[in-house]
């Protein structure tokens, strides 16, 4: 069976997430912001549900192309970015870090 150690932190607020069990239904919650998953009745799916993140994958995804094509449009004009612009490329590669 799977065990706390095993679950991502929570998607909303990074706390720790924990298996609860009420019977032969299992829930995922999270300590920090008490946000709860649906029952399952398999804990194993439970917990790749749990730790799926399409999004935040997505949103990598896009960022990352946001970031090689600011970087190609800056070698495209020939210019160094205005302040905003360097602004905006250290607000999307730490976003990449996180």
């Amino acid at each position: 069976m799977v065990n706390d150690n095993d679950l991502k932190p929570c998607p909303l607020c990074n706390g720790k997430a924990r298996y609860q069990v009420g019977g032969e239904l299992y829930t995922i919650g999270c300590i920090g912001c008490l946000i709860e998953t649906d029952t399952y009745d398999d804990p194993e799916l439970l917990a790749v549900d749990w730790n799926s993140r399409p999004e935040v994958d997505d949103l990598k995804r896009l960022l990352s192309e946001c970031k090689h094509r600011f970087k190609s449009y800056q070698m495209d004009v020939d210019m160094s970015p205005p302040d905003h612009h360097r602004d905006f490329m250290r607000r999307i590669e730490a976003a990449l870090d996180s």
